[in-house]
């Protein structure tokens, strides 16, 4: 795989926001999502109020981070394990398709994305590339 940028190297005052998708356990998806590193990226986000918006088992770094406590969000719903697991990081897990709670947007299922880009508002100005 390559990538554009590390998370050393994310200055979240260079976007408008922070999409995260899931992934799967089996693929090391949670190794690299429970990293602190991402995880300060996240609260780094949620410092300047910038929306954050997760897919799926994307939801879970957000928990991780803490920002997540206490707070509406929902995950992959085909397992009630998932939700459950959220529930155990203190989310109030919410059973509905896209949950947004402030500037955090969850949704359950990847299949739902073209549906939330295309019916949700959230209100995002895109930074123009240079």
């Amino acid at each position: 795989m390559i990538v554009d940028f590390t998370v050393e190297e994310i200055n979240a005052d260079d976007y408008d926001a922070l999409a995260i998708p899931g992934g799967f356990a089996e693929y090391g998806f949670y190794l690299s999502a429970y990293d602190p590193r991402f995880s300060d990226l996240i609260r780094r986000f949620h410092a300047q109020d910038k929306i954050i918006a997760t897919i799926c088992t994307g939801a879970f770094p957000v928990a991780k981070s803490g920002i997540l406590n206490g707070r509406k969000a929902t995950t992959y719903n085909m397992n009630p394990l998932r939700q459950q697991g959220l529930a155990e990081m203190g989310v109030a897990v919410v059973q509905q398709p896209i949950v947004r709670d402030g500037n955090i947007i969850t949704s359950r299922l990847s299949k739902r994305v073209a549906w939330t880009y295309k019916n949700l508002s959230v209100p995002l100005k895109l930074k123009q590339l240079v």
